[in-house]
């Protein structure tokens, strides 16, 4: 940016990989974020995340808008990625447009938007569209190729009366219910002893008709939402 506030284009290309090697069909990025997400092996890691829409990528259609990354390093003017096609930033889509915040504490945290995927007029009808997601704090994990995400830990001073329920053998008919608008669920299960295929299943109507179902099978983690 020149001194009288109008824009320069640079002398070289933001990346090292051009744009449609790195892109997954989309028109542009938006939101774009880059930071330093860590240090491995004496090397700086960062982090670039983008949201590709407009093109083949649809809100409602595969390749869905959501939000993507790469990690790589950074010497001043370039990126250079570590891989040309992007992660997914979320097992599921949905999530966009991350805004990214280093800490007091120097660690990163990112909240995005939680796209609901109605129609402008089921909005408007609403008088609402999207939510915040749960904040997160971000590393970068061992293999300085992979984003590792949790939630933010100032979120504890939000829990309630906890309750643990031990050594509990759910099969069938038999469920463990909790409800309420807010809930935080900490599951351990044995994958030795269980079926093929368990999990939880969150925001059921009282019959069931509705219900999306987060389970484990055959080595994936599956969010069924149909």
């Amino acid at each position: 940016q020149d001194i009288a506030g109008g824009w320069t284009r640079a002398s070289a290309p933001f990346s090292t990989v051009p744009f449609h090697a790195m892109d997954i069909g989309s028109e542009i990025w938006e939101m774009p974020g880059i930071e330093k997400l860590g240090t491995i092996n004496g090397q700086d890691k960062y982090i670039l995340v983008v949201s590709p829409i407009g093109k083949t990528v649809s809100k409602l259609n595969a390749p869905y808008t959501r939000s993507v990354y790469w990690t790589g390093t950074w010497n001043g003017t370039q990126f250079t990625p570590d891989y040309e096609k992007p992660k997914n930033l979320d097992l599921i889509h949905g999530h966009l447009s991350p805004t990214i915040a280093r800490r007091p504490d120097g660690k990163l945290a990112a909240i995005g938007i939680v796209d609901e995927r109605s129609s402008s007029r089921m909005q408007n009808n609403l008088g609402w569209a999207h939510t915040f997601s749960v904040p997160r704090e971000w590393t970068l994990l061992q293999d300085g190729k992979t984003l590792g995400q949790a939630p933010l830990a100032a979120l504890q001073t939000l829990r309630g009366s906890p309750q643990t329920i031990n050594n509990v053998d759910v099969n069938g008919e038999r469920r463990l219910a909790a409800g309420g608008n807010q809930i935080e669920i900490i599951a351990n299960v044995d994958p030795n002893v269980t079926g093929s295929q368990y999990g939880l299943m969150i925001g059921a109507s009282p019959d069931q008709s509705e219900v999306t179902r987060i389970y484990y099978e055959n080595g994936s983690i599956v969010i069924d939402k149909s």
